[in-house]
């Protein structure tokens, strides 16, 4: 444990306003973004692929696909302008970076492990097994976001740091302090998707209410990044750790293939 514990409340509210103003600093990308969320969200893949096997898992995966790279862009110029002050690069340019990918990929892979249950072959006999299972994948995957939430941030900013092993070894002693960090936020954002999910069917059908959840669920991804960028600034004072983990080197013969 650091000198400095961290204080839960104080994160989560920090991370409230840097939300706001991240979206205030990048109002013309927040737009960009919910647009293209919008037409994921309208698309519909042609009648011929449902005809597939196993086409509900493929598609499911395709739109998280989707998604993540529509995400991605947005939360790696979020995490630059808190950690570093860069607020330059625009949404397209930031495609043309490597970085993007890395952070792409790494986005994708935690979110697998939740969705992994529903991608398994169940039995409509099988309730309590399914139960168990999504359980346990459910806690392996907060496990995973808490221990690992700094790896975004550490991608995002170029930073020197291995991602997942300089995450893991930051947040020990204190993956308890951000796991409950997480779960404040996420009981708001899943008590509004309750609210959500049981409006009526005259209002759900709107386009305004689409738009509208759009918009939130955008802003609570917002907010996450904003409190992994707020820990990965603030790591010092809570960690007690002033060294970095270095990422292993690529030999040169390898760089230049």
């Amino acid at each position: 444990m650091g000198p400095n514990r961290l204080q839960v409340w104080r994160i989560a509210d920090t991370s409230v306003v840097l939300a706001a103003r991240s979206i205030g600093t990048f109002p013309i990308t927040s737009l960009v973004v919910v647009a293209l969320l919008m037409l994921l969200r309208e698309y519909r893949f042609p009648e011929a692929w449902r005809a597939l096997p196993g086409f509900p898992v493929c598609a499911s995966l395709l739109r998280m696909l989707a998604e993540t790279a529509v995400l991605a862009p947005l939360a790696i110029m979020i995490h630059r302008s808190i950690v570093l002050g860069d607020q330059h690069e625009s949404y397209w340019a930031t495609w043309s970076h490597a970085r993007a990918f890395r952070f792409m990929g790494a986005l994708f892979l935690l979110n697998l492990v939740g969705f992994a249950p529903s991608a398994l072959p169940w039995r409509s006999d099988w309730a309590d097994e399914i139960l168990l299972t999504m359980y346990a994948f459910w806690t392996a995957s907060l496990v995973l976001w808490t221990r690992l939430c700094l790896a975004f941030p550490i991608i995002a900013t170029d930073d020197a740091t291995s991602p997942f092993l300089g995450s893991y070894r930051y947040t020990r002693g204190s993956s308890w302090r951000i796991l409950f960090v997480f779960c404040i936020i996420g009981a708001v954002h899943i008590a509004l998707d309750v609210l959500a999910f049981n409006a009526p069917n005259s209002v759900r059908a709107s386009p305004w209410f689409a738009a509208a959840w759009i918009v939130a669920s955008t802003f609570f991804f917002v907010l996450y990044v904003c409190v992994a960028s707020h820990l990965w600034r603030t790591r010092e004072a809570w960690s007690g750790r002033g060294d970095t983990c270095p990422a292993p080197e690529i030999p040169l013969s390898t760089a230049a293939s």
